[in-house]
């Protein structure tokens, strides 16, 4: 079984089998193509992925020789998730589940008895995908905020406010603005003497 974001190419799928005789002590032994090989594949099941749904499931009855090496290998194809989808340490990759095989004997005296089955599993793959740059969203939101609050704060002070010149505000003449220093200044000398009016 693999996962839906892994879809393999079936038509790349190819079985190898090499001889592998036992070497002596202390002696490399450099596994050899077996000559006119036939098929190990004698039979395939294969179910396609659905994208966010469920994950390809493939399934081969292979028959090896002793004392042989089988090697299968396929090309697939990684498809893109939404940031949602990612884990939180997705730089590290998806662990994709070992495969699980199942050795049957072969049938003997023309019957299809099999012994109890036994069952072996590879290795997990660490399967890295293409990892978007999380700090983007963060970036674009600020950086949106900030010119929306820009924009809308000028645009906001120019429909609201009115400018006009100084003379034209009202009570903001010449004349207002010498009273109320004058009446400040006599308020401060009040208090200073101590005989000043108490403010309410």
């Amino acid at each position: 079984s693999l996962p839906w974001f892994m879809k393999p190419y079936l038509h790349t799928l190819h079985a190898t089998i090499s001889s592998s005789t036992a070497p002596l002590p202390n002696q490399y032994h450099e596994p050899q193509q077996a000559p006119n090989t036939a098929d190990p594949i004698k039979q395939m099941y294969y179910r396609p992925a659905v994208d966010r749904h469920r994950g390809t499931h493939l399934e081969l009855l292979l028959e090896v020789p002793p004392a042989s090496t089988l090697t299968l290998t396929y090309d697939f194809e990684k498809s893109l998730l939404r940031y949602t989808e990612y884990p939180p340490d997705a730089n590290r990759g998806f662990d994709v589940a070992p495969a699980v095989m199942r050795l049957l004997s072969s049938p003997s005296n023309g019957s299809s008895l099999l012994r109890a089955s036994e069952y072996l599993r590879t290795t997990s793959l660490l399967l890295p995908l293409p990892t978007p740059d999380f700090s983007m969203p963060y970036n674009v939101i600020i950086l949106t905020s900030t010119v929306m609050a820009l924009a809308f704060g000028s645009i906001f002070n120019i429909l609201v406010r009115r400018f006009v010149a100084a003379d034209e505000a009202p009570g903001y003449g010449l004349a207002s603005l010498k009273g109320r220093i004058w009446a400040l200044a006599e308020r401060l000398r009040a208090r200073l003497r101590g005989k000043g009016p108490k403010d309410e």
